[in-house]
């Protein structure tokens, strides 16, 4: 199996086919299986590394005394104060996927799981008294960036909440994609943070608490999924005609070709659309308007829209990257703007 990392965090991930050795790149299609695993390590440190799951298991000095149960479907190791701590100890849950569709040419998509994993400590004095749960989640991609929704037992006055808001902002800037060769993907690391405080966990931990500590202080996602359009082995090839009768009848159809293996594991993704965030609108006004971005010594590099500071373009065929400066012109203008893209 192969794989690449893509470490662009203005960017949006297109699966492309970049390299000859590459399958047919599969099209927007019906998930056909998925699952999602969620895999945190048990730590928590209090000089250094602190996860979520360190902190509910956790024993002496914090007490919280917790367990990290799964929800079936969903499967995993249940956690314990007493189960193995550290660093290098890592515990996954997996959620099953019940649908759900997945376009590997943008890296965009929704996918419905099933299950959950529930965190319940006893009250004080004999822990820290919490009973919270993530149940049924559902997985929004748009290539390097994503939220994931859930319903369960939470901190808020009701002590449950639902999918009106998103409960994790998702980071794939640095995730590296696998194609495998039944056609499914492997994405990860999916990097969580905190999207709408008071849901789930306390409500001390605020908007973006995550990744700021090592490891992630709710570990890291990784996303395998199949769908009715992935990378497909080669057909057998299709049988002889018979031939023609001495009385001019066509003879019997030759038997089918058989089916195909499996083609080989893909080669390297690459990313082919970029999204980056300008310091400056060059333009004035917030409306949608399609531009071709050309070096400064006017070589054409991408081509997709700019709104207000966001510009969102496809690279050209060999550009690779875009940063620096550029000119952008808009469609039909006659001149064009300078601007400044981060690396």
């Amino acid at each position: 199996m192969t794989s690449t990392t893509t470490p662009r965090l203005l960017a949006i991930a297109a699966l492309a086919a970049g390299a000859a050795a590459l399958p047919a790149a599969a099209q927007a299609g019906t998930v056909t299986s998925a699952h999602l695993d969620w895999t945190q390590a048990n730590v928590y440190d209090l000089a250094g590394s602190k996860t979520w799951l360190g902190y509910a298991t956790s024993k002496a000095p914090l007490n919280a005394l917790g367990t990290a149960t799964p929800i079936a479907p969903a499967t995993g190791d249940t956690v314990t104060p007493d189960s193995p701590k550290g660093a290098s100890v890592f515990y996954t849950t997996s959620f099953p996927s019940t649908s759900g569709s997945y376009d590997a040419t943008d890296g965009t998509g929704t996918i419905e799981l099933d299950g959950g994993l529930s965190f319940v400590a006893p009250p004080p004095p004999d822990g820290h008294g919490f009973d919270i749960s993530i149940e049924q989640p559902q997985l929004v991609l748009d290539g390097l960036s994503g939220e994931l929704y859930a319903s369960g037992k939470g901190s808020t006055d009701s002590g449950t909440y639902d999918r009106s808001a998103p409960l994790f902002d998702l980071d794939l800037s640095d995730a590296s994609v696998t194609i495998k060769a039944d056609g499914s993907r492997v994405i990860g690391p999916i990097v969580p943070s905190i999207a709408t405080a008071k849901t789930a966990f306390p409500n001390n931990y605020a908007v973006g608490a995550g990744p700021d500590r090592s490891p992630n202080t709710f570990g890291s996602f990784s996303l395998t999924v199949k769908t009715n359009g992935g990378d497909q082995g080669p057909k057998g090839d299709a049988g002889a005609t018979g031939a023609t009768g001495a009385t001019g009848a066509t003879g019997a159809a030759g038997a089918p070709g058989a089916a195909g293996a499996n083609g080989k594991d893909g080669a390297s993704t690459t990313i082919r659309t970029v999204q980056a965030v300008l310091a400056k609108a060059p333009y004035k006004g917030s409306a949608s308007r399609k531009v071709t971005v050309y070096s400064t010594k006017n070589k054409k590099l991408a081509s997709g829209t700019l709104k207000g500071r966001v510009l969102k373009v496809t690279l050209a065929s060999k550009v690779t990257s875009l940063s620096g400066k550029v000119k952008v012109k808009v469609t039909g203008a006659k001149s064009s703007k300078t601007v400044s893209i981060p690396s």
